[in-house]
């Protein structure tokens, strides 16, 4: 590959993590904090609801990353695929 390709590849990658980041992470900490409140304010309420609450978490936890070792397994064959039909149209 010439240098100009692998330096505007380089260049995009980077600004799509910058950007990964910023909307995760935009994302990630009012909700977690929003979590925590909810937590504490179930416990001042109900202990016997929050503790009920917090008990669902493990299984639910479970599921969903059975769920997401299917999916990424989806996502790589898409990926194989998609890469195959940019090959021949390319062509």
């Amino acid at each position: 590959q010439r240098v100009g390709d692998l330096g505007n590849r380089l260049t995009n990658d980077v600004n799509t993590i910058q950007s990964l980041l910023v909307a995760v992470l935009s994302v990630l900490l009012p909700n977690a904090t929003l979590l925590v409140g909810i937590l504490v304010i179930s416990v001042l309420i109900d202990p016997f609801f929050a503790l009920l609450s917090v008990l669902v978490v493990p299984p639910l936890y479970l599921v969903l990353v059975r769920y997401r070792r299917i999916i990424k397994s989806w996502a790589a064959t898409a990926r194989r695929e998609e890469g195959r039909v940019a090959s021949h149209a390319s062509e």
